[in-house]
């Protein structure tokens, strides 16, 4: 991911004003917390690290959530192989599995309908970070 960060800031994108003030004003409030999560989305975890730099996020604060996010990430998958070995089989057929997978599906619609709901703030507030 550090790659695609300096990648990122060496970009030269265009952007209309709208949509750079929203990404920067999210990157400057969230950044730490959607390169964190990336680690566990694949998809995510090919695009953090760009963004984050096309948002000219601080490297430092990019560093040490991406390490966070690694860190957790990797023990993680070690409980769950430990986990699959002493019980047998995929830990996904799991009860917990299961109740893991449910629980970021209804994280994920319960932040999907926060943004819809609360998207004129949302903007409101990116126009201001982005006036500075």
């Amino acid at each position: 991911m550090n790659v695609t960060w300096f990648a990122g800031t060496a970009a030269t994108f265009t952007f209309t004003s709208a949509i750079s003030g929203s990404a920067g004003y999210l990157f400057a409030r969230y950044g730490g917390r959607v390169v964190f999560v990336a680690r566990f989305v694949a998809f995510l975890r090919a695009l953090a690290g760009l963004l984050a730099g096309i948002n000219r996020m601080e490297w430092k604060r990019f560093m040490l959530f991406s390490g966070l996010g690694a860190a957790v990430w990797a023990l993680d998958l070690r409980l769950r192989r430990v986990r699959a070995g002493t019980r047998g089989g995929s830990p996904v057929r799991t009860r917990a599995g299961v109740l893991i997978a449910l629980s970021v599906i209804v994280a994920a619609i319960a932040g999907f309908r926060f943004i819809l709901h609360n998207r004129s703030q949302l903007q409101r507030e990116a126009d201001q970070f982005a006036d500075r």
